[in-house]
C-alpha cells in the first residue's frame, strides 16, 4: 500500500511537471522469480557429468566428442579451457562453477604448465549447454 506522503508527492510531481510524470510514478514491488528445485538440479549433474568427460578424454578432439550430445550445436568453448570442476552452484537458472582450467589453445593442449582457477557461467537450453561464459581466472 503506498503511503499518504508517497502519494502526495506523486501527485505534486504530475501536476507541477508534467514532462518529467513518469519519473515520480511509484512502481509495485515484484515478486521474487521461483525457480524449478528440479531442474536446477538436473543442471548441475549436467555440469558435473560434463566435466567428468572432460577429465577422462586425452584430447581435445576425445573432449569434443565426448560432450557432444550435452552441448547445443552453436555452442564455443571458452577461454581458458576448463579441466576440473572444482565446485558448481545453482543460481536461478543458471550454473556457477569453478574450476581448474589450461590456458591454452587446442593446438596447445594439455601445457601443464599453464594451469590457473576460473569461473564459469553455464546458460541452458531445456537439456543443453547452450553456453559458458568465462566469469574470471587467474
Amino acid at each position: 500500500m503506498i503511503g499518504r506522503r508517497k502519494a502526495i508527492t506523486a501527485v505534486a510531481c504530475a501536476t507541477f511537471m508534467p514532462g518529467t510524470a513518469l519519473a515520480c510514478q511509484i512502481s509495485s514491488p515484484r515478486r521474487d522469480p521461483i525457480f524449478d528445485r528440479q531442474a536446477q538440479e538436473n543442471r548441475l549433474r549436467l555440469v558435473e557429468r560434463f566435466f567428468e568427460k572432460i577429465d577422462r578424454a586425452g584430447s581435445f578432439e576425445e573432449i569434443e566428442r565426448s560432450t557432444e550430445s550435452m552441448r547445443r550445436a552453436s555452442f564455443r568453448w571458452p577461454a581458458p579451457q576448463p579441466a576440473e570442476l572444482l565446485e558448481a552452484t545453482p543460481v536461478g537458472d543458471l550454473v556457477i562453477a569453478r574450476a581448474r582450467s589450461i590456458e591454452a589453445t587446442p593446438e596447445n593442449e594439455c601445457n601443464s604448465f599453464a594451469m590457473v582457477h576460473a569461473y564459469y557461467a553455464f546458460h541452458f537450453d531445456q537439456d543443453k549447454i547452450a553456453l559458458m561464459n568465462t566469469i574470471s581466472y587467474g
